[in-house]
């Protein structure tokens, strides 16, 4: 679980395409033993499940539902995407 709010830029390591579905390794440049398996992290703005941590990298599976309803289809190697944990029901929005 994430301890505290945090932010920060992550980068795209590598994509794969698994059947129209994507898998994102993302070097997100926080703490990753403070991440749960199963956590919900925000992706600029997607909330997305984190199903793996290997190294600093933490693996993430988007459906092609979400592709088709986000830009994130257009991340590739080199992206910098802002990530932060997902907002929980009653977290301060101000």
């Amino acid at each position: 679980m994430f301890t505290g709010l945090v932010k920060t830029i992550g980068e795209i390591e590598q994509v794969e395409n698994k059947n129209g579905d994507l898998s994102l390794y993302i070097n997100s440049g926080l703490d990753i033993d403070t991440i749960d398996l199963g956590a919900s992290i925000c992706c600029s703005g997607c909330c997305l499940t984190v199903t793996e941590k290997k190294g600093t990298l933490l693996r993430v599976d988007v459906s092609a539902e979400s592709l088709s309803k986000t830009t994130i289809g257009s991340w590739g190697k080199g992206t910098k995407i802002n990530i932060e944990p997902s907002l929980k029901l009653g977290d301060e929005l101000g």
